[in-house]
């Protein structure tokens, strides 16, 4: 347990600079969004928190020396490795989507919307609070996907441009699927989103055996 602790605060060092201007972003957004806010028709939540993910899993994936790469040579399991990285960007999204719940909950959103002469606020207060538990679903959903690139790239065997299609094929279905949530919950929606949980599961598992392969550039 100790070394995946360790591990997972090294990692969030790494993020530290981007985690806190994502977190900033995520108190001025909702004290300034006059509509409501449900994710799948906050555009701009979804781009970020796309943005957020691509750009930690990029830091984290780089096996550059003097970066993450260092931790290689370290004594590590492979595993402890994974499973740490993991971890350390589902945190970051649970922080982001904490912020969002904290800024609605505590009536700062409302107040704001109140001065600001929204004439829905205080009477709507916080009945937007779980906006941020489907944003951290959402990191959830699109992390896994966002590993399996990086690490299918470093695969020894061929083929490893895949994981870049198999990434681009997943946003489009999870962009869609949250497009057509945005008027109404329709059965081909609750396909799609079943099946970006579905793939996005078997990408986490994936990423972790193919993990144990990976190649760490010098």
């Amino acid at each position: 347990m100790k070394p995946m602790i360790t591990l997972i605060r090294w990692h969030l060092r790494q993020l530290a600079v981007l985690n806190i201007a994502m977190m900033l972003a995520a108190i001025v957004y909702p004290m300034f969004t006059s509509d409501r806010l449900i994710l799948a028709r906050q555009g701009y939540m979804v781009v970020a928190g796309l943005i957020h993910s691509g750009l930690m899993v990029w830091i984290l994936g780089r096996s550059a020396p003097r970066g993450p790469g260092f931790l290689y040579s370290q004594g590590f399991s492979r595993d402890q490795l994974w499973w740490s990285t993991w971890l350390a960007t589902v945190i970051s999204g649970a922080m982001v989507s904490v912020v969002v719940f904290v800024v609605i909950i505590s009536g700062l959103r409302s107040w704001t919307q109140f001065h600001l002469g929204n004439p829905w606020f205080p009477l709507m207060g916080t009945v937007d609070a779980d906006v941020s538990l489907w944003l951290f679903a959402f990191y959830l959903l699109v992390l896994g996907p966002m590993h399996y690139f990086w690490v299918r790239c470093r695969q020894p065997f061929g083929d490893s441009g895949a994981g870049w299609l198999i990434l681009m094929g997943f946003v489009f279905m999870v962009v869609g699927a949250l497009d057509r949530s945005a008027s109404s919950i329709t059965p081909v929606a609750w396909f799609m989103h079943g099946a970006g949980v579905l793939m996005s599961s078997l990408s986490v598992l994936s990423c972790w055996q193919f993990h144990r392969r990976v190649e760490v550039q010098a």
